[in-house]
């Protein structure tokens, strides 16, 4: 079992807490509605209720409404990898989450250690002239240590390079909506990316626009639609992520290139879907 802290920081909730039962249990049922949000709307993790032994409240109500830590009691240890592996992406996530800190639930000997490790770390920073190495503690509570990390390599490492990619030809995605809706929902990780080819129904009978494709969490480009002479693409983006359509001259029309960034990074993705034809001669 893992116990994690949430610090939330919203004093509405904060303010409502009473030592009644009835609004011990609405409170309590808030901060778990709260939680999920987070890890799932922030994290985009695809975690439920169950995935929570217990969610409660750190310390005393005092008056002066300080928001109170969360603890949060998982039941795997893999949920919990799982959550402190994608935290980078609260980064890029909507503001309310961006101040949201979540850490490893430590001992009082522990935290001390962990401090301890750090003003080891401030102090061998200092001692450094060269402006080479960023010295940060890493690892699990017990066994944290300080790690000597180039900056040229902390530059260097894209957070792109992480980004989860699904592919799927659909054959009809008008018809294939609820499959690809239920497929999404039972992934643990949500892709960040995902590629569909042959959009368009075989026969197409009428007009088809962007928004009936719209899937919660995603900003979706399209390429090709009502085309009859084509079957279209289409192009899923996580909603924290930036992206933007290029045209690239080509004489193969069925492809669709994006840019892909993280917002406040300077770096790019170009990102391509193309579909060719079993029966096509290129």
């Amino acid at each position: 079992m893992f116990q994690g802290f949430v610090q939330r920081n919203e004093d509405t909730i904060v303010r409502s807490c009473t030592y009644s039962a009835a609004r011990g249990e609405e409170r309590n049922k808030q901060d778990v509605t709260f939680c999920l949000q987070l890890f799932n709307k922030g994290m985009h993790l695809g975690l439920a209720e169950d995935d929570f032994i217990n969610v409660f409240r750190l310390g005393r109500i005092n008056e002066s409404g300080a928001p109170r830590p969360l603890m949060v009691q998982l039941a795997s240890y893999n949920i919990k990898n799982l959550i402190m592996e994608s935290l980078y992406k609260l980064r890029h996530a909507e503001q309310k989450y961006r101040s949201v800190v979540v850490a490893h639930h430590m001992t009082k000997t522990e935290c001390e250690e962990c401090k301890k490790l750090v003003m080891d770390a401030k102090s061998t920073s200092d001692q450094d002239t060269s402006g080479e190495y960023l010295y940060r503690v890493r690892g699990l509570p017990g066994d944290m240590k300080i790690l000597k990390l180039k900056k040229k390599e902390l530059r260097n490492n894209n957070e792109l390079d992480k980004l989860g990619i699904l592919y799927t030809n659909a054959d009809g995605l008008v018809n294939t909506r609820q499959e690809l809706k239920l497929l999404i929902n039972s992934f643990q990780i949500k892709p960040d990316i995902i590629a569909i080819t042959e959009i368009n129904p075989k026969n197409i009978s009428g007009t088809v626009v962007p928004s009936e494709f719209n899937l919660d969490g995603y900003n979706v480009y399209c390429q090709g639609l009502s085309d009859k002479y084509h079957r279209g693409l289409l192009v899923y983006v996580a909603s924290y992520l930036e992206a933007s359509v290029v045209n690239v001259p080509d004489t193969f029309s069925e492809s669709m290139f994006l840019v892909v960034k993280f917002a406040g990074t300077p770096n790019r993705l170009l990102f391509g879907n193309i579909y060719r034809s079993p029966n096509g001669s290129y």
